[in-house]
């Protein structure tokens, strides 16, 4: 995924139920075309696709990946400073 750090952010956004471009580019702050180029990209390594009529869905790929990355997180918020 190259650290794109939208990609959490989208995934975390599909997880609630499948979502439209234009759905996805108005939480985003960037807006549709980084919308679309990101969706795009998560489609491409299959950690979602896109239904026909319904937009995007995040797939059962997307959410382990989805939970190893908000474990991580959780790790360093925990971590902290020493």
């Amino acid at each position: 995924m190259g650290g794109e750090p939208l990609c959490p952010v989208v995934l975390t956004l599909l997880a609630s139920g499948p979502r439209r471009t234009h759905e996805v580019a108005r939480a985003l702050p960037s807006g549709y075309p980084s919308a679309r180029a990101t969706l795009e990209r998560l489609r491409s390594a299959g950690l979602v696709r896109e239904r026909p009529g319904a937009g995007f869905a995040i797939t059962r790929r997307g959410r382990s990946e989805l939970a190893l990355q908000r474990m991580l997180h959780a790790l360093v918020v925990g971590s902290g400073p020493n």
